[in-house]
């Protein structure tokens, strides 16, 4: 995963709302065109934090959408009910989000970053962001944002995905020739999407403070006015900032994205590790030699379990656990997060 999209997926996961996507605007599906993020969505996130639809399990496979290009003999189309779809608009209201190593301030004679006065479109929003930490990020939104999520069918979902998901590593492997690993395969329960938005990650080599000041007007399409500022040399500072769409949208740009993960427990008696010293590699095979079983779960980079939680939780359910199968949603990452709230009487 890119830098930056890696810091600011980790820096945003503390709202629980789901994978903070870098690149919040649409990708290509499967016939070729570019759409917004759907429930349904068979895909990946790619190394630049942008989710990539292989084909949507709720349409036909002859569907616009999917254009015939669907796992081959096995498709079979996951009819839920409209109504357990839970949507929520004003779900966010138009300012900013950020990390905790990240503070803002609304610059003067305009809106206070906490007030409680309806934003109109129109009004002007004029804030300073500032990150006394080597990582930080935030997220500024130009609008409201809506969120969409299933609720009531979820177990529906889950039951779906460990029945097919086998399949859809082997088509996005065979058909597709993506190198991906298994559980990079993701099914998309829900998201939050608005129309216009900025995202930043603060990428510091070392402890620094820097400050972006950012300014635009809600809901129509205008300049957004980017300031950067360190105190200390270049090496500290952030990427720049990106911004979205340039023209007016409808509230298709998907800034976090639900999903649900699996994992199946591995095993490598005889493991061929690529890229491994053969020093390393001669060690574990004079382990089997000896008569060493060992039970090996896949386990990920650092950087990519703490962009991604869920990855913390299924690796948490294999190892403590006898399952031969994990499957999360970030349903789940909001209910831990909820309780060490909780228990830390935050």
């Amino acid at each position: 995963m890119g830098e930056a999209a890696r810091v600011y997926a980790e820096q945003l996961n503390r709202f629980s709302y789901g994978h903070a996507l870098w690149w919040p605007e649409h990708t290509k599906g499967p016939n070729g065109r570019k759409r917004e993020i759907d429930i349904g969505d068979v895909g990946y996130v790619d190394k630049d934090g942008a989710f990539h639809p292989l084909f949507n399990v709720t349409y036909a496979a002859d569907d616009e959408r999917n254009a015939n290009r669907v796992p081959a003999g096995n498709f079979v189309v996951l009819d839920y009910h409209a109504g357990s779809v839970e949507t929520k608009e004003s779900f966010l209201p138009p300012g900013p989000l950020h990390s905790s190593s990240v503070s803002s301030r609304s610059i003067e004679g305009e809106l206070a970053a906490n007030d409680s006065v309806t934003r109109t479109a129109g009004a002007t929003l004029s804030y300073r962001f500032e990150c006394n930490s080597k990582e930080g990020a935030f997220l500024m939104l130009w609008d409201d944002a809506t969120k969409t999520v299933i609720e009531e069918d979820a177990r529906m979902f889950e039951e779906y995905m460990l029945r097919y998901h086998e399949s859809w590593c082997e088509y996005a492997r065979d058909k597709r020739g993506l190198s991906l690993k298994n559980e990079d395969i993701i099914l998309v329960r829900g998201f939050v999407k608005t129309s216009r938005w900025t995202v930043a990650a603060f990428l510091g080599s070392r402890s620094s403070t820097q400050q972006v000041t950012i300014s635009g007007e809600l809901g129509s399409v205008v300049n957004i006015g980017i300031n950067y500022s360190s105190h200390e040399d270049a090496r500290c500072s952030p990427v720049a900032p990106r911004s979205g769409p340039a023209h007016p949208m409808p509230k298709d740009q998907c800034l976090f994205l639900n999903y649900y993960k699996i994992k199946r427990r591995r095993f490598f008696p005889n493991e061929i590790v690529a890229a491994a010293d053969p020093s390393d590699h001669d060690a574990e095979r004079r382990g089997e030699e000896d008569g060493d079983i060992e039970i090996l779960i896949e386990s990920e980079a650092t950087n990519h379990r703490l962009s991604d939680p869920l990855i913390m939780i299924l690796d948490y359910i294999l190892e403590f656990s006898d399952a031969e199968v994990a499957i999360t949603s970030y349903h789940d990452v909001n209910i831990i997060n909820l309780y060490a709230r909780t228990i830390n009487g935050i």
